[in-house]
């Protein structure tokens, strides 16, 4: 089989679906293979960077995710996602072209190189769980086995560089000689010990909680969750990473944990656990706004990728999908007693009536867009008040808000939702952007206009970096106003609105909603309007700026 052949199957049956990319001489060959593919689709971008963002957001909701580049030129634009997607654990697939292996002996120095042939090869392998160059045919395809092995055990990218001469020859594979990759196993006297220790702590605890991590959606374990949870009555929270992981309509949803942002029933609910159940949530600074964890490690089981420990107890060799599966299957035959503080009336659709003659403010807006959502729509927020704003927004839906909470890139919402619709079909993408980042991606709209996508692009407009703004203020804040409306009239494609009142705003939003094309509804805010949240964090953080 020819190695070209080889990993375009190896794709398909990891559930790869679309690739995204941009085609270049030294990946020409396989990227007219997968052009060529009746099973692979590919979805050509404008640049390798969005392309990494749509193929980690299609990883975020589909499983996995592809993006095909050439070499450094494309691989080093596309590093940026890669290592969003590392940070923040979206199975991706990263996939070079190279030099060939002959012309690496001609002793001159070829275009796109860096440093040596090695150079991009050594980058990479800081921002994915494997890294493999294809440069013996005998050894080829276990490389590949071993790579989508390790992601799909560590749910993190991998990084594969073929060789443009090895394309299109014959690879062999002797699985009695070289063996079959395998993800690691769990020790199953651990893991028993483990869960029994769990058992006997929920049964004597008054008090516990769930905080729900975003390896809880890499491994799709939601649902089993909330099942776990109902048995028992326990209240469960998320992060800002991880929100949506969890329907945010159930009655035991306690909100979104972010130390001093979160609500105070969220706060309560979390900090006064007497057993509080950590499950694949990563604790950054942007979890816990830049302060101290509230919770003593003598009242916390933490369980994820990484490891396991019950207070003070670590388990070795037990795997975060084992213990997940096992802990689900509980029965305490009792149930706590709900908290108080559980979110009220969680189930009640907001509304949204526009005042006449009232000019916007991101609250407002932020109510109009909750009003409007429902469970066939996802939303994609970009960094700064698209992300703090959209905290609160209602999501209809598991797993259907997307944002780099903790990497905190700016300009892959755009591209993100482009990798959405492409992976949810029947899924609308609400888009939360701020004017500088989409000034950064805004090309992506081609792509979603030339595959008849329908986004809802909502461009908050205050004429500069807001979150910058409130850590250090400075003209170097500032950016060139556009009209960001009229994009879709260069594009050729897809209709704009300019709203600068609520009404402005009833009325563009109820066009978008109505039309099956691309919206982006320019919406003009204040230079110094800014969330609740977005407050609360940047005092937080400007004191360490």
């Amino acid at each position: 089989m020819l190695l070209s052949r080889f990993t375009l199957e190896r794709l398909k049956s990891a559930g790869v679906d679309h690739v995204f990319g941009l085609p270049g001489d030294y990946v020409l060959d396989f990227y007219k293979e997968l052009w060529d593919s009746q099973e692979i689709q590919v979805i050509n971008c404008t640049d390798e960077n969005h392309a990494g963002f749509a193929a980690d957001a299609y990883a975020r909701v589909h499983g996995v995710g592809c993006v095909c580049i050439t070499y450094n030129v494309g691989a080093l634009k596309v590093a940026n996602a890669v290592a969003c997607a590392f940070a923040e654990r979206s199975p991706l697939i990263v996939i070079s072209g190279a030099p060939g292996m002959k012309e690496r002996t001609e002793d001159i120095l070829l275009h796109h190189m860096v440093g040596n042939f090695n150079s991009q090869h050594k980058m990479f392998k800081e921002i994915t769980c494997a890294s493999v160059v294809i440069d013996n045919l005998n050894t080829a395809a276990y490389q590949i086995d071993f790579a989508l092995e390790r992601m799909k055990h560590y749910k993190r990218p991998i990084y594969i560089e073929l060789p443009r001469d090895l394309c299109k020859q014959s690879i062999s594979y002797d699985v009695y000689k070289q063996g079959t990759p395998n993800a690691p196993l769990t020790d199953q006297e651990n893991l028993e010990e483990a869960i029994g220790e769990v058992h006997d702590w929920l049964r004597e605890s008054e008090r516990p909680a769930i905080l729900a991590g975003v390896e809880l959606a890499r491994y799709n374990l939601g649902d089993k969750l909330v099942k776990f949870a109902e048995r028992h009555d326990i209240p469960v929270a998320t992060t800002l990473l991880s929100k949506s992981v969890v329907n945010e309509r159930h009655p035991l949803f306690a909100g979104i944990y972010g130390g001093e942002m979160s609500h105070q029933h969220t706060k309560e609910i979390i900090e006064d656990s007497d057993c509080l159940i950590m499950l694949g949530a990563m604790l950054t600074d942007m979890t816990l706004c830049f302060k101290p964890a509230k919770f003593k490690k003598r009242k916390v089981i933490s369980a994820s990728i990484e490891g396991l420990k019950i207070r003070n107890h670590a388990f070795e060799s037990v795997q975060f999908g084992d213990f997940c599966k096992e802990l689900f299957k509980l029965d305490l035959e009792h149930k706590f007693v709900k908290p108080k503080s559980l979110l009220p009336k969680v189930n009640v659709t907001p509304t949204f009536a526009p005042k006449a003659e009232t000019k916007m403010t991101v609250a407002r807006l932020f109510e109009k867009i909750n009003s409007i959502l429902t469970k066939e729509m996802a939303i994609v927020a970009d960094i700064g008040d698209s992300l703090f704003g959209a905290a609160d927004l209602q999501v209809h839906h598991r797993n259907h808000f997307l944002s780099p909470a903790f990497y905190t890139s700016m300009g892959s919402a755009i591209p993100g939702a482009l990798g959405v619709q492409t992976a949810m079909p029947d899924v609308r993408p609400i888009v939360i952007v701020g004017d500088g980042a989409f000034q950064m991606a805004c090309t992506e709209l081609s792509t979603i206009v030339e595959k008849k996508l329908n986004p809802i692009v909502f461009v908050l407009n205050n004429k500069g970096y807001t979150t910058e703004r409130y850590l250090l203020d400075g003209k170097f804040n500032d950016i060139r106003n556009w009209n960001y409306h009229d994009v879709t009239a260069m594009l050729g494609g897809g209709a704009g609105f300019l709203v600068q009142t609520e009404e402005e705003l009833e009325k563009a939003v109820q066009t978008a909603l109505d039309s099956k094309a691309l919206s982006v509804i320019n919406v003009i805010i204040g230079a110094k309007d800014i969330s609740q949240g977005l407050r609360r964090m940047t005092e937080a953080l400007a004191k360490r700026v």
